[in-house]
């Protein structure tokens, strides 16, 4: 075990030194979960720049127990995702048992500067236009009994995935206004709708089931945020307010119809 270990701390250590620019690299760990890793591997050319989002989870048992992999992208096909997630799985496999941190990124970095615009295919400029452009999303939460840990996991997910915007609290009510690209709104849902985030009425870790989105439209206009804030209202005029200007017509189409948290005259 203690072989193992040092492994670990070996492996973690030359990422570390690899790539040590901020957004590059983020790796937490706590006792129950294990190590979680999020990489951004990046090919920039004068005509081509394509990002590779690597989400690596490792148990404390590792590497007897195989990491899980994630992979997320807005240039590259989900064809091409899926090709390289089976090829990222065949090594695992291969080296179960040993340190495989590094040759999967190794392997990663290969197959990025392998892949051009040609391998991603002419037939996705246009979904991959869509994908970068910005859009404006809404969503509702039930509850919140672990506020702090909540409340920390999303600053943390809406920092990696470049999402500015609010979240607001008023009596019972609960909103997420979020802005930013398709793709990163989309992974947003995701991870919300997936992973543990809340505790349920035993105390045990749980998933955000009631979450639902009431509005998500294109937002080609200035962005008004420029960081994400949690707001904590007294009055539905504070509520009001922060629909203010261009975000109007979603407090009156969306937020004011709400019933039940004295938003509606």
């Amino acid at each position: 075990m203690a072989t193992n270990q040092y492994d670990i701390c070996e492996e973690l250590e030359v990422l570390r030194s690899m790539y040590c620019l901020p957004g590059e690299l983020d790796i937490s760990e706590d006792s129950r979960n294990g190590r979680h890793i999020a990489l951004k591997l990046k090919k920039e050319e004068e005509k081509e720049r394509i990002v590779l989002d690597v989400k690596i989870a490792l148990s404390s048992s590792y590497p007897s127990t195989a990491p899980e992999i994630s992979l997320f992208s807005c240039e590259l096909s989900a064809k091409v995702l899926k090709s390289l997630r089976q090829e990222v799985t065949d090594i695992i496999k291969e080296n179960l048992g040993s340190p495989v941190l590094l040759h999967i990124i190794t392997f990663l970095c290969e197959k990025l500067g392998e892949l051009s615009t040609e391998i991603v295919g002419r037939s996705l400029n246009t979904e991959i236009h869509k994908n970068r452009r910005n859009c404006i999303m809404l969503i509702h939460l039930d509850h919140m009994r672990a506020r702090a840990s909540y409340i920390k996991l999303i600053k943390k997910w809406t920092n990696e995935l470049n999402l500015c915007g609010r979240l607001i609290f008023f009596k019972r009510l609960i909103l997420l206004l979020l802005i930013g690209s398709t793709c990163h709104l989309k992974e947003y849902i995701i991870r919300n709708r997936s992973r543990n985030v809340d505790v349920d009425s035993r105390g045990q870790s749980c998933k955000e089931r009631m979450l639902s989105v009431l509005c998500e439209q294109p937002w080609d206009k200035q962005v008004m945020f420029h960081e994400f804030k949690v707001i904590d209202c007294e009055s539905n005029e504070e509520v009001k307010d922060i629909f203010g200007g261009d975000l109007e017509d979603i407090y009156n189409t969306y937020v004011y119809k709400l019933s039940g948290y004295g938003l509606k005259v």
